[in-house]
């Protein structure tokens, strides 16, 4: 801490202060500079965002269901007895009438379970506790882990190989039997105890005229055993294969194993028996296409119109960012008006966003050869807008494209998407591809994300991006100027502290002068 000026009675803090005003001009300038560069990247930022996320959308849209989207439609009595799912396959008609839904194979313990005590049975029951009735009239329980198959699997190897699952009945009671059945993913049968019928169920998950999907395992033995405690007979009236299911496809009679397959490309699923058949129309959903194109439009303009208000900003020269010294002496609302303007204009007619823009142009205004006949986007009623509006995209003519889709809906798709040759892009394809060299040389000038859409996503700093060099380059200056900042102000203050000593010593000399001879 300082103390100063008591020699002489002048402000010393003040008189550095004013001097070092002067000084301070080209430190502030610098920083200024730094903090416009760090805006302009943070502008970059913004509109790399809004282009990420504007692909992520058309890679969305470039998607079969979007473009090839169908619906399907159930006609006749009781149309809630089955349910289709159209996918992107070729239109089709069909008639299907169920004659049976299919089931599963169901087993339930042939009686009431018993125990080995006088304890009633629970799911906490031990295995070990539970009553096997022989056939020589004695009884025993069942002591040895006992493994079962549940199902199979594919191994890494691409091999099949079975599922197993083994008991401890000296240690799990019946509900870690049902937990340990219910709980293995690769399970292909499920468990049930009943509290009340002190009855336990095994069901297949899948539906058909397949076995039980629980099965002893090596030793069989003690396999066999825990069956018999659990009265699981496979052979008795408890024990109920499964069917499949019985249904009329245009009048030829057919089974399936599950009541949802899969029918010239389209998903049906039985919910119940028909008396007659049902027709199933499945044609191309004209709406959700018409959906899609209307969202790239918006999509489409609201990335324009982004990109349109940053090139054409208006450019405020007499509006520098604010020192640290100015800020003090405003107030908050005129900081935030004064920063607007001196953020305003940062890139107004940059390059890079022109590029940008004329990418989006250029493919929306192309016309395409398809089929041997010239196409573009306003012949399917899509029109662009005037030069002073950007070259904003217009539905003119609902109609006219809703014509084109239920006449040609594959033209229409190659149109946006492009087609398998590659000879033509597609509308998206061209402006996706584009625009991945726009996100190339933002990352190259401003360290942005060629990836994430997070406003949260840091820049690349592991990488020499040209602002990202310039604001290391400012950094560094920046540290030596307030360096030398400091070293210019402790010498101001050695030097008004070496003339208070003088005025000191002066003073003191002159009041010895005066006392002498007194």
């Amino acid at each position: 801490m300082r103390v100063t000026g008591l020699a002489t009675g002048m402000d010393i803090d003040n008189i550095v202060s004013n001097l070092m005003k002067a000084r301070r001009a080209p430190l502030d300038k610098l920083k200024q500079q730094k903090q416009m560069l760090e805006w302009k990247r943070d502008d970059y930022k913004q509109l790399n965002i809004k282009i990420i996320n504007f692909r992520n959308k058309l890679f969305e849209y470039t998607k079969p269901s979007s473009f090839m989207a169908k619906k399907a439609e159930v006609t006749g009595s009781n149309t809630s007895a089955i349910s289709v799912k159209a996918s992107t396959s070729s239109n089709a008609a069909f008639s299907i009438k169920v004659d049976k839904l299919a089931t599963a194979t169901t087993v339930h313990s042939d009686g009431e379970l018993k125990s080995a005590s006088s304890d009633p049975i629970t799911s906490k029951t031990k295995l070990s506790d539970l009553l096997i009735d022989n056939r020589d009239g004695n009884t025993s329980t069942p002591g040895s882990t006992a493994t079962f198959k549940i199902g199979t699997k594919v191994n890494d190897k691409g091999e099949k190989e079975d599922v197993t699952i083994s008991f401890d009945p000296s240690v799990e009671t019946i509900g870690d039997f049902v937990k340990k059945i219910n709980g293995n993913k690769d399970s292909q049968v499920t468990a049930i105890f009943d509290d009340t019928s002190k009855k336990l169920i095994l069901t297949n998950k899948e539906t058909g005229n397949s076995d039980i999907q629980f099965t002893p395992a090596d030793p069989k033995q003690a396999g066999e055993e825990l069956l018999k405690a659990l009265k699981l007979d496979y052979s008795g009236n408890n024990y109920k294969k499964g069917e499949n299911a019985e249904v009329q496809i245009n009048g030829v009679k057919m089974e399936k194993p599950g009541n949802t397959f899969v029918l010239n490309g389209t998903e049906v699923t039985l919910n119940g028996v028909t008396t007659e058949a049902l027709q199933v129309n499945v044609k191309t959903d004209t709406d959700q296409i018409m959906d899609t194109i209307k969202s790239f439009i918006k999509d489409y303009n609201e990335l324009s119109a982004a990109i349109d208000v940053k090139l054409g900003e208006e450019k405020y020269r007499d509006f520098p960012p604010l020192t640290d010294e100015q800020r003090k002496e405003m107030k908050e609302d005129d900081i935030k008006r004064w920063e607007a303007k001196a953020k305003s204009g940062l890139l107004r007619n940059d390059a890079i966003m022109n590029g940008a823009k004329l990418i989006m142009r250029e493919a929306s205004i192309t016309q395409y050869t398809i089929d041997g006949k010239s196409v573009s986007l306003s012949s399917l009623g899509i029109e662009t807008g005037k030069w002073y509006e950007g070259g904003k995209l217009y539905l003119k003519d609902e109609e006219k494209l809703r014509e084109a889709i239920e006449k040609d809906p594959e033209k229409v798709m190659t149109m946006f998407v492009g087609d398998d040759t590659k000879e033509h892009p597609g509308v998206l394809n061209k402006i996706y591809g584009g625009l991945k060299g726009t996100l190339d040389q933002l990352a190259e000038k401003a360290g942005t994300s060629k990836y994430s859409a997070s406003p949260d996503a840091k820049f690349d700093e592991s990488k020499d991006s040209v602002i990202g060099k310039s604001l290391r380059d400012y950094t560094n200056r920046v540290k030596e100027l307030e360096k030398k900042m400091k070293d210019i102000e402790n010498r101001y203050y050695r030097q008004f502290a070496a003339m208070e000593k003088a005025i000191n010593k002066f003073n003191a000399q002159s009041a010895q002068l005066m006392n002498f001879g007194k």
